[in-house]
């Protein structure tokens, strides 16, 4: 199986047609862990097959952190859009798109349609920015769970997630148990060593150290 290519790579899937948008908290009643109300909040999806008539067919396929819901590729009009993980998703692979609904949504606080720093802030007409507000795994997981809700899906044949994809999937099962029948979670664990939160401060302060 030396085609299967397990990371996602930037260069991939730099373009993703045909996303669907759900839009919900439109009267601001979604409630972050910090306590604060936030909203309107629009999560940019693509799906992948077909769901079945008892909706038991649905994988739900978190991305990492650099990927778009462009998880498998597809060809549009002639020209094939590469997905990030097609060696693992699609028709005929490992995540069957001819038997599973694939489902790969942009992070809450994503930067490929979802609403996030990069997105305009209604109060102002101007991005987001540092102004956005903070977040955590869980705000992003309780998002998804009700974007879940909104596109009729409420029980998933498997949740699948790596790094921080996988963070997800397991803080999703944790959150609500008997959402889905199978959970796969790669390159993640439950918890991180003080070397890990180190060098992620480090990362996150070069980026908040950039004059733009």
């Amino acid at each position: 199986m030396s085609d299967v290519v397990i990371g996602d790579t930037l260069g991939s899937a730099v373009e993703t047609p045909n996303l669907q948008t759900v839009s919900f908290s439109k009267n601001i009643r979604f409630r972050l862990e910090s306590g604060q109300r936030f909203g309107p909040i629009n999560i940019a999806y693509k799906t992948f097959g077909k769901l079945n008539e008892d909706k038991s067919n649905a994988v739900l396929i978190f991305p990492t952190l650099t990927a778009t819901p462009q998880v498998a590729s597809e060809k549009i009009r002639g020209k094939v859009f590469h997905g990030w993980w097609e060696g693992l998703a699609g028709k005929g692979k490992v995540i069957d798109t001819n038997k599973f609904f694939v489902i790969c949504a942009d992070h809450f606080g994503g930067c490929y349609g979802s609403i996030g720093p990069s997105s305009i802030n209604p109060d102002t007409g101007k991005p987001f920015g540092l102004k956005f507000p903070g977040f955590f795994i869980r705000d992003m997981v309780n998002v998804v769970i009700e974007f879940l809700k909104h596109i009729g899906v409420r029980k998933l044949h498997s949740v699948v997630g790596a790094s921080l994809g996988g963070l997800l999937s397991l803080e999703l099962v944790a959150l609500s148990k008997n959402i889905a029948k199978n959970v796969f979670v790669i390159g993640s664990s439950h918890k991180v060593s003080a070397q890990y939160l180190a060098l992620n401060y480090i990362a996150r302060q070069a980026i908040m150290l950039d004059p733009a």
